[in-house]
């Protein structure tokens, strides 16, 4: 808060923290340099030594003033690249995610076939059954995520996707389990427009 030390009117000498500054009450201009009617009344007034000590404090004030702003300036710039720098740094982690979720999501639509395992027994071959119906027998199966895979091979299929919303009204999901013989007709994905096994019935 300023303090009014002395008056020379219109300018009126105000203490600030930052130092001594002038105010004119008519044209309400602030300068920290003295003007130079005030100037010349305090060298009338102060002998030549205390006027040129006045002046150089005054000097010194203003040069302290400056450069208080050009620090505070320098650290609002400061904060304004830390700010910059976090938000872009935001933005490239957001995008890793989104690329790493699409990637995801794309594993699980897209099914892969199993790995060969030398020696491995081989389950039941799907066969036709009435009615354009297959059967076959479940080879991978994730209950975690509620979907897995029918070995297709002998339909021609491949690996067909089955996810357990295909079951049909007496199918329950607690007896999925892989190897168990299931019975399905083949349908489309209306969202991804792939092949997947519809009204699927467990057969044991």
């Amino acid at each position: 808060m300023a303090t009014i030390i002395a008056k020379y009117p219109p300018w009126i000498v105000c203490q600030s923290p930052q130092g001594v500054y002038y105010s004119n009450e008519v044209t309400q201009e602030t300068t920290w340099q003295a003007p130079p009617e005030i100037a010349a009344q305090m060298a009338q007034a102060q002998p030549p030594a205390q006027a040129a000590q006045a002046q150089q404090a005054a000097e010194h004030q203003a040069m302290a003033a400056q450069a208080a702003q050009y620090q505070a300036y320098q650290q609002a710039m400061a904060y304004q690249q830390q700010m910059v720098a976090a938000q872009a740094y935001q933005q490239a982690m957001a995008a890793q995610a989104a690329q790493a979720f699409a990637q995801q999501q794309g594993a699980m639509s897209a099914p892969s076939p199993a790995p060969f395992s030398p020696g491995a027994i081989p389950g039941p071959a799907p066969s036709a059954a009435g009615g354009g119906r297959l059967r076959g027998h479940l080879k991978k199966w994730m209950d975690e995520k509620g979907f897995g895979f029918i070995d297709g091979g002998a339909s021609g299929q491949g690996d067909v996707f089955f996810h357990f919303s295909g079951l049909a009204n007496e199918g329950n999901k607690d007896e999925l389990r892989e190897g168990v013989s299931l019975e399905y007709e083949m349908g489309v994905d209306g969202r991804t427009g792939k092949s997947r096994a519809t009204n699927v019935v467990i057969l044991g």
